[in-house]
């Protein structure tokens, strides 16, 4: 693989994320045999309680219309959760959902937009957007619905359906994106490490690009992290 070009910038630093990536051989199920007992168990019941609700189903969006309204699901439901924990929610921001929806209304072969939903009467209930490229497929957004499906795991479940699915296509390397959720950890991922870079686009971004990077370097050493904790105390205080 080509080196990333970011990462030779100055001031790159590691990141304080991580993704976790998957991959597998040519069959799906000794990979998925080869999770934990209690792991596979919680998947396998997920599937038999969303599979014994009336009309449930999995699908893959074949054209805009139904990714687009899949994408819609997510953004509403992404805004819910963030706003029920008090949380701001920058992603239906207009600039930032143009770009989402620019990814699943523009085909590029050479990175293509997956949009998996679990439906109940053909309406999506959980709904996951992923981009492929090549035998690789990284798994971008994930959120579902209120309701009866919710003690099935329906996001859990979505993700291993939609692996399953697109294994089938050839894809074989399952990056599940940052952030350390349980739900990735039962798909025994490979914890991959980051770099982080933050980069001031006129005189106005100085002052905070600056500040990302000195408390990069205060975090290099416990001894002036303690410090520098007790000095915000005081200032604080």
């Amino acid at each position: 693989p080509w080196p990333n070009p970011l990462a030779c910038l100055p001031r790159t630093r590691p990141s304080m994320l991580a993704g976790h990536r998957i991959h597998m051989d040519e069959d799906y199920e000794q990979w998925y045999r080869g999770l934990a007992r209690k792991d596979r168990k919680d998947a396998g019941r997920s599937w038999r309680l969303f599979s014994a609700m009336q009309n449930s189903d999995f699908m893959r969006a074949r054209d805009v219309g139904t990714a687009r309204s899949v994408l819609d699901l997510i953004e509403h439901e992404q805004r819910r959760r963030l706003h029920s924990l008090g949380e701001a929610y920058r992603l239906d921001e207009k600039e930032n959902g143009n770009f989402y929806r620019a990814l699943v209304t523009h085909a590029d072969p050479a990175c293509q937009a997956i949009v998996t939903a679990l439906t109940i009467d053909g309406t999506p209930i959980a709904g996951l957007l992923s981009l492929g490229s090549g035998t690789s497929c990284i798994m971008l957004r994930v959120a579902f619905s209120e309701g009866p499906w919710e003690k099935a795991a329906p996001g859990r479940l979505l993700i291993e359906r939609t692996m399953r699915a697109l294994h089938q296509d050839g894809y074989r390397t399952f990056d599940l994106g940052i952030g350390d959720y349980r739900y990735k950890r039962q798909f025994d991922p490979e914890r991959v490490a980051l770099l982080s870079v933050t980069r001031s686009l006129s005189v106005r971004g100085l002052p905070h690009s600056s500040g990302v990077w000195a408390k990069a370097q205060v975090r290099k050493s416990p001894v002036i992290e303690r410090w520098a904790r007790r000095l915000k105390s005081y200032a604080t205080g």
